[in-house]
């Protein structure tokens, strides 16, 4: 009773049960303190010299004992101050090295980081970095078919579904064995190749990234960070469109 609320507020498990022990009590010895609470003595002296350092216990001698005693309730209300001064600290302290930080983040990006996936899984994942990823505009080389034959129509629904959300506009390429598709993707301009141009896996440039993914086969793809080698694809992208 209670253990979880106190918990909540910064009393560790034995430091809880222990003053609830207390405060059933009203004034007793550390051995009748962790007979209440069921925890060992040892045990149980540490956790009240803890309460203790937070206000909540006292203790005064009477002849030859020890006694300890509750401070009252509202004595909780301190160690909520106190979380939440320690809390301010600690984020003006964060604020304080988050420039240092992004400095370090930056200078590590300023290398390509290239991710590789496997299985049908892994594009999954690939599909929920695009999804994540904050773009307003995408080009594509997309083989229709494969994409078809390794995907079910309910799973390509749900990512047609929150693909959509996005809002994002772009220029798609694509093969379908049927021909030309009457009505896209909403914001998306399209250019149908015929089979034979050879397309044989997915080409997306989104933001700094570039993925390629592989449907056939050993399911497979790759996920490449870089603006200048973003910048260099989109650019023959973009002659390759005229």
């Amino acid at each position: 009773m209670f253990e979880p609320e106190l918990k909540s507020i910064g009393l560790s498990d034995k430091e809880a049960r222990v003053y609830l022990a207390v405060l059933e009590l009203g004034q007793a010895t550390v051995q009748d303190i962790a007979k209440k609470s069921g925890i060992r003595r040892p045990t149980a002296y540490l956790a009240l010299e803890e309460l203790a350092k937070l206000g909540l216990v006292s203790w005064h001698e009477q002849g030859s004992k020890r006694l300890l005693s509750a401070e009252f309730p509202e004595r909780l209300m301190r160690l909520l101050d106190r979380n939440e001064q320690e809390l301010k600290i600690k984020r003006t302290e964060t604020e304080k090295i988050l420039p240092r930080l992004k400095a370090l983040y930056d200078q590590a990006r300023e290398h390509p980081r290239v991710r590789f996936f496997e299985g049908k899984e892994g594009l999954k994942a690939m599909q929920e970095d695009f999804l994540r990823t904050k773009t307003s505009s995408i080009v594509e080389i997309f083989p229709r078919d494969e994409y078809e034959e390794l995907f079910s129509e309910s799973e390509r629904e749900v990512y047609r579904l929150r693909r959509s959300k996005k809002h994002v506009r772009g220029q798609t390429f694509y093969t379908h064995k049927a021909g030309p598709i009457a009505k896209y993707a909403q914001g998306v301009e399209t250019k149908y190749l015929p089979l034979k141009a050879g397309i044989a896996s997915d080409l997306i440039i989104y933001g700094n990234k570039v993925a390629m993914a592989v449907f056939r086969g050993k399911p497979m793809g790759i996920i490449i960070e870089s603006k200048e080698i973003a910048e260099t694809l989109r650019a023959l992208f973009s002659l390759a469109w005229k």
